[in-house]
């Protein structure tokens, strides 16, 4: 469009009424008039307007075309960090699941000791303790793996409280009124 304004124009023009002084005459005919036109209009210099025009436009296309770059970048950025997070956090509920299987056997194999006089009850108590911490920090776990995976649905565009199960797969209903279309 801005190249337009440097190129030559052609324009009709045409205009039809009624050209009266006193108000009783508007519906005549006799007072109807049209008149028709042809207007040419070659630039021949404008101080370069147009070139800055066409040089503006190019600018502003250019910025656009990086706006919409960085923004793929970023959202490719956002699933990758989503994702990571989801790795990470599912790792970390592993481990924390491991070690809560450790500390209820080391409390088992405690009690035991204690049962059999090879401990005391400080010692049943300190593995009650580790227990309550290995099952606090599994909790913590499970919070930040669902955050997580929150976040990887909301990248992705899907309701992000959706129940999921581990392997990936909805909980939704497939019938009845509680099924839901994604």
């Amino acid at each position: 469009m801005a190249k337009g304004d440097g190129r030559p124009s052609l324009d009709l023009i045409g205009a039809y009424g009624w050209s009266v002084r006193q108000p009783a005459n508007f519906l005549e005919s006799d007072f109807s008039k049209w008149n028709i036109g042809v207007s040419l209009k070659i630039p021949v210099f404008d101080g370069f307007r147009t070139a800055g025009k066409v040089a503006q436009a190019r600018a502003e296309k250019s910025k656009v075309t990086q706006d919409r770059i960085a923004l793929e970048n970023q959202i490719r950025l956002e699933a990758k960090e989503a994702v990571d997070r989801l790795r990470v956090a599912a790792k970390v509920l592993q481990v924390a699941g491991l070690n809560v299987g450790q500390a209820r056997q080391a409390l088992d194999m405690t009690e035991a000791n204690y049962r059999l006089g090879a401990a005391d009850s400080v010692d049943v108590l300190v593995a009650q303790a580790a227990l309550n911490q290995a099952e606090s920090n599994r909790n913590e776990a499970l919070y930040t793996h669902a955050i997580a995976r929150a976040g990887l649905r909301y990248v992705m565009a899907r309701d992000v409280v959706d129940p999921m199960t581990p392997g990936g797969q909805s909980q939704a209903p497939t019938s009845g009124p509680e099924a839901r279309q994604d």
